[in-house]
């Protein structure tokens, strides 16, 4: 399970427009964007007790994610890994057990940019966040990164989604109870 570290950072509060026409100056490419679903899974609570959370993510695609420690970013690790039908995914896990526990629509617009992944999500709770994910090969750093994007004098957090709601005074799980 050592491959499946995640080394994401995060930007809060940003602004949308300047983020994109920033990265779009400097020739990202845009890969996405469009509504995202993000459906929670859990049996009888005992995936978030453990501090697992299982997720199917619809975009262009279907992901299951299984975070693992995932309360801990720092040791925090995600399986992925890809399907082509949401509907038979999701009805495979209520067989096994699982149920919808929150289900979240956000907007995502991501670019990839000489190795780095970037992704902005705009919910309607929160103010928009940007992710940065910089590639093993890439050979772009973070301090490189944040000047480029007019953000140099921002701190780079790491978070994972739900701790965000959190800073913000929000409950991930209460606003999008199923």
């Amino acid at each position: 399970m050592n491959d499946y570290y995640e080394n994401e950072l995060k930007i809060l509060d940003v602004d949308v427009v300047g983020v994109c026409e920033k990265l779009e100056y400097a020739g990202a490419k845009k890969v996405y964007d469009g509504l995202r679903t993000i459906s929670v899974l859990d049996k009888n609570g005992e995936l978030l007790a453990e501090d697992k959370l299982l997720r199917v993510t619809e975009e262009e695609s279907v992901k299951v994610s299984l975070h693992i420690n995932n309360s801990r970013v720092a040791n925090k690790q995600v399986i992925k890994y890809k399907v082509s039908r949401v509907k038979e995914v999701l009805d495979l896990f209520k067989g096994l057990g699982y149920a919808r526990v929150a289900e979240a629509r956000a907007r995502r617009i991501s670019y990839e940019w000489e190795g780095v992944d970037f992704d902005i999500d705009i919910f309607e709770v929160v103010p928009a966040f940007l992710e940065i994910d910089i590639g093993d090969g890439s050979e772009k750093n973070l301090a490189e990164i944040m000047n480029l994007l007019g953000l140099k004098e921002r701190d780079a957090v790491q978070m994972g989604t739900e701790e965000i709601f959190a800073h913000y005074g929000k409950d991930y799980f209460e606003e999008f109870k199923v």
